[in-house]
């Protein structure tokens, strides 16, 4: 039987049975999006690198990337990496015009911004960090039979109007993966991350809420849904 985990894989973290961290496309890139919008707060940052050691470690978290989370961030991340470039040189005029504006009642003043000079390059090494510390999940023979029939029927994270298959991939591959290693024993926490809550999520005003369609689906493998680094660090009690 094929499975998304190769066995050697399957039987390291079943043994090492600590907890495991499912990481989507958005999940990832939000550790180099551009840092100067309301959604990107440092909580979930600190978070972010914090998990990033722990998977590091070796001995205290497993993450677990699937191969089409992996193809996706090929694809996606060089767009979103100028996005946050473009948005940072955007706040940085902005904050030159103040400075000018200011000088101009007062003594001239420059605020040093140096310390953003890297901040990009050194988000876009976190990001790398993560699909190199990730053991990967590959898409099985029966995932893309499984995720067409979830999307057919707009079963969540798919709904009408809007091609989700690729996110029905990326599900229906974490849910065989968990379903594998509970089988063999994990017991471990398991916690699915992703910031996608118009599709995750039961409504845009209550984001902390599974959606109720995959409510069962996740219990019945004891996976919790973190919409955020900070909320996932707490639910894998790190």
């Amino acid at each position: 039987r094929v499975v998304s985990l190769p066995p050697p894989d399957l039987e390291r973290i079943v043994q090492a049975n600590v907890p495991l961290l499912l990481l989507d496309t958005c999940s990832v890139l939000d550790v180099v999006r551009d840092p100067s919008r309301d959604t990107s707060l440092p909580h979930d940052a600190l978070a972010s690198m914090a998990l990033l050691s722990a998977v590091e470690s070796g001995t205290r978290l497993v993450a677990v990337l699937a191969d089409q989370v992996k193809a996706e961030l090929a694809n996606h991340l060089p767009a979103v990496t100028a996005e946050a470039r473009r948005g940072l040189q955007k706040l940085r005029a902005h904050v030159e015009r103040v400075d000018g504006l200011v000088s101009a009642f007062a003594s001239a003043t420059s605020t040093d911004l140096s310390a953003w000079d890297q901040h990009v390059t050194a988000a876009q090494g976190a990001v790398q960090r993560w699909i190199a510390s990730s053991t990967v999940a590959r898409q099985s023979a029966s995932v893309p039979g499984r995720a067409f029939l979830r999307a057919m029927h707009a079963r969540p994270p798919a709904r009408k109007g809007k091609d989700s298959l690729q996110d029905c991939v990326v599900l229906e591959t974490y849910l065989e993966t968990v379903g594998e290693l509970r089988s063999r024993g994990l017991t471990a926490e398991v916690v699915f991350l992703s910031s996608n809550t118009s599709d995750y999520s039961e409504s845009p005003t209550r984001r902390e809420l599974l959606h109720p369609g995959l409510v069962p689906e996740f219990a019945a493998l004891n996976v919790q849904y973190a919409t955020g680094h900070g909320m996932a660090k707490a639910l894998l009690r790190l």
